[in-house]
């Protein structure tokens, strides 16, 4: 799963956090329903832990969408600096 994960982010995943998962959005262009669905699974596993999600420099589009799906009230999106 976390494989998967760190090919979707670019490799931008960070896994020393001692309470949960940082992916780095930088280099993500689009995210299709495979990808949210992966995003979705991880925080639930995340969750048995007590650990949680969190999304940094998610570019404009894609966290107008995460928002729009409401996502942002499951886990912690942060979007891009302009």
């Amino acid at each position: 799963m976390l494989r998967k994960l760190i090919f979707l982010a670019g490799g931008g995943v960070d896994t020393g956090s001692e309470h949960g998962v940082v992916v780095d959005f930088k280099a993500v262009t689009h995210i299709g329903s495979a990808g949210i669905g992966k995003l979705l699974v991880l925080y639930k596993d995340l969750a048995v832990y007590n650990a949680h999600l969190q999304l940094v420099n998610v570019p404009s589009p894609i966290y107008k969408m995460l928002c729009e799906m409401k996502l942002n009230g499951i886990f912690t999106i942060e979007p891009a600096a302009n």
